[in-house]
């Protein structure tokens, strides 16, 4: 649990201070009701085990006035004496990033998805008994959920592929990173490189290094087409510093004068990754001592809207063979 829980806050925290403009589409309002359903079902499928849960029901779900499926629920055991009957409480549900359905209720709480324009919110009792049902477990997986979601409306992809399916125990992990412009414009983008990315297996830094791995195909063909670029956007700058040259030359009785300047399309550690271009680089990840599956994510510190290009992929330890 602890896990899932600093996994969520590490997605989250760079989104904290970031409010997208305007209303929440359609697509996006109904991707938020799925999840409201399905957490609604989640809580009913723990109803009989729970008996702060047995009034539990349809009818404190609904949908608010903002067209959002919402969840409140309270519960008092009047069987106990009244000095003690502290009710159970809880409320979810998903609205507009600069909403506050719950913000002044006791317990709130909200994560916010800058780029969707939504925030998942609620309030729950800031205490429980051991033996009480936990809300908490359900807030982080439908929020790790609404992340995942809000990776595919970024304009930068980072994809993660292991180049075997499995490896043995002791083996190093061998693994590609590839991030992709999938947007409609040319970005100015930083540089693949240990100080760009992290991974993390659970709450704990994965150590890498690059890999001693001869160039992929993939890798060839993508530096092939970049060298083949690069060429045209010199060629394309020479014949613009010449027009340049020519308009300075036009004006050299100004009285400001005008000096050639040439303007840099790249900055240090920073190149311009083209609509539709992607850019590959193979890692070389520690090994693991017993057999397990493990699930990596990567992250891509740029920040764009407030939120960073995430990856993942999942892979097999064996054992070594008898």
């Amino acid at each position: 649990m602890k896990k899932i829980i600093v996994l969520i806050l590490f997605l989250f925290m760079a989104s904290a201070s970031y409010a997208e403009e305007g209303t929440v589409d359609d697509a996006t309002r109904e991707f938020c009701n799925n999840i409201m359903v399905n957490f609604y079902h989640d809580i009913v499928a723990e109803k009989d085990k729970y008996k702060e849960l047995e009034g539990f029901g349809e009818d404190v779900f609904y949908e608010n006035e903002k067209g959002f499926f919402t969840i409140i629920y309270q519960y008092v055991d009047e069987s106990l004496p009244e000095r003690l009957q502290v009710p159970y409480t809880f409320g979810i549900t998903i609205e507009g990033i600069k909403d506050s359905t719950f913000q002044l209720r006791r317990g709130s709480f909200g994560y916010e998805f800058p780029v969707l324009g939504i925030k998942l919110s609620g309030y729950k009792n800031e205490r429980l008994r051991k033996a009480q049902f936990n809300a908490t477990p359900l807030i982080n997986k439908y929020s790790k959920l609404l992340a995942d979601h809000q990776q595919n409306y970024l304009p930068l992809r980072l994809s993660l592929a292991a180049l075997k399916d499995s490896y043995e125990v002791r083996e190093n992990i061998v693994f590609e990173v590839t991030l992709t412009n999938v947007s409609q414009h040319n970005m100015l983008v930083d540089d693949l490189t240990g100080d760009m990315l992290e991974f993390l297996i659970g709450n704990k830094t994965w150590n890498i290094r690059l890999a001693n791995w001869d160039e992929t195909p993939r890798q060839k063909a993508q530096r092939l087409k970049r060298a083949e670029r690069k060429a045209a956007r010199k060629i394309r700058k020479a014949a613009n510093e010449a027009r340049k040259i020519a308009r300075d030359q036009k004006l050299k009785n100004n009285a400001l004068g005008n000096k050639i300047r040439t303007k840099k399309t790249r900055k240090a550690g920073k190149f311009i990754l083209e609509a539709g271009e992607s850019l590959s680089i193979v890692f070389q990840g520690e090994n693991f001592l017993r057999p397990r599956e493990i699930e990596v994510y990567g992250i891509y510190r740029m920040l764009i809207k407030g939120v960073r290009p995430i990856g993942k992929f999942n892979l097999k330890i064996v054992p070594e063979p008898e």
